[in-house]
């Protein structure tokens, strides 16, 4: 925009009706009073209430939605952690209107730290704001923040004895991390060192074009794609569709292996994998997978002797996951997603599928973090597997 434009923006305001308790101390104390708590949902927006000086108080939503509760002490809408203290269970919560929702910070048990640097050559001035540390405990259930020290370099992360998952993301994608992840970080009564992480610059951009993809059929879908490696050492970006029916994915040098997204509705790529190979001085680059509309649900050609259910990938998932699952006969088929309160939430597919290995995509945007149940139904099998989603 240029002086004298005008710009208008349209926004809609939801009432409250009822409220969510929420229930919080600091070492059996009440919080501080710089500490407030926020209810979110993607459908009706947030809402906040303060602490002061004491334990309990009351965040005002609208009824008939669920909402991820967390605790915030900072301007810009994090939870910084005092030193030596950890949050128990993590900075999230899911509740409905009416629910008591509890956060206690606790005397640490046990500390994870690390150290970052940037690949030899990259910039160091992007933008860092967005970058967090987290250990995370119980598939996924639990998590906590760690406080970076940007001066140093060196990050650390107040936990309570338990194994822990240890994962470095900035959120616009400016740097990625190596290794992705950290495994199966077990802490007892202790300090566990050096779980360090190397950041590389985004300089680059891969298009991934998705030809005739119908955009009003897809929502809102997220994709991951990876250097070319045995994970967890290698780099991952993550991107969603646009209106354009593209994905614009922030990345660094390397080979990355781009995998066609499954789309549902019978689509099916005429290429399933494409490698990109990314150079430190080139900026753009473009791939396009060729959609063409096929009966059915996807399946491969090979038909399994017996029946079986995957663990749904990637797992955890933001917000798209895929369920796969093989038939060895055709069979009528009704797949439903659950919350943790055995709600169903969701009817992904009813009806009859052919013999073969099939991959359906639940897409989990309108849903708070969390775990999720998915149930694969037949005449004569019913197997319910665990999902969690992060966001």
């Amino acid at each position: 925009m240029s002086k004298g434009d005008s710009l208008e923006k349209n926004i809609r305001v939801f009432k409250t009706d009822t409220v969510i308790y929420v229930m919080a101390q600091m070492d059996g104390n009440p919080l501080p009073e710089k500490y407030e708590t926020w209810a979110s949902n993607d459908m009706v927006g947030q809402s906040y209430s303060t602490f002061s000086g004491q334990y309990l108080t009351t965040i005002p939503v609208r009824r008939g939605y669920q909402y991820g509760v967390r605790l915030v002490n900072t301007d810009y809408g994090e939870l910084e952690v005092p030193p030596g203290y950890f949050l128990d269970g993590g900075n999230w919560r899911e509740a409905w209107p009416g629910d008591t929702v509890r956060f206690r910070l606790l005397p640490s048990q046990g500390m994870i730290t690390g150290h970052l640097s940037f690949d030899a050559g990259d910039p160091q001035d992007g933008n860092l704001e967005s970058c967090q540390v987290q250990a995370f405990a119980d598939n996924w259930t639990k998590w906590y923040d760690g406080n970076i020290d940007w001066d140093s370099l060196k990050y650390a992360i107040s936990v309570p004895n338990d194994t822990f998952d240890v994962r470095f993301r900035c959120w616009d994608w400016d740097y990625l991390a190596f290794p992705d992840i950290y495994e199966n970080i077990v802490v007892q009564d202790g300090q566990v060192d050096n779980i360090n992480f190397i950041l590389n610059y985004t300089h680059a951009t891969i298009e991934v074009h998705l030809k005739n993809a119908h955009l009003q059929e897809l929502g809102q879908l997220y994709h991951h794609i990876s250097t070319l490696g045995i994970y967890p050492n290698v780099y991952v970006s993550e991107a969603q569709l646009q209106s354009d029916t593209s994905f614009y994915f922030k990345v660094c040098e390397g080979n990355w292996v781009i995998n066609a997204p499954y789309l549902g509705n019978g689509y099916v790529p005429d290429n399933d994998q494409v490698t990109v190979s990314v150079s430190e001085d080139s900026s753009f680059y473009f791939v396009e997978f060729n959609y063409h509309l096929d009966t059915g649900i996807k399946n491969e050609a090979t038909i399994p002797r017996q029946f079986f259910v995957k663990q749904n990938y990637p797992n955890p998932f933001n917000p798209v996951t895929t369920i796969e699952f093989g038939l060895p006969k055709n069979e009528l088929v009704t797949i439903n997603i659950y919350n943790l309160n055995g709600q169903k939430v969701s009817q992904l597919f009813k009806g009859s599928l052919p013999a073969g290995v099939h991959k359906l995509q639940w897409n989990g945007q309108q849903f708070a973090s969390g775990i999720y149940f998915f149930q694969i139904l037949t005449e004569n099998k019913n197997v319910i597997k665990r999902m969690i989603l992060i966001k």
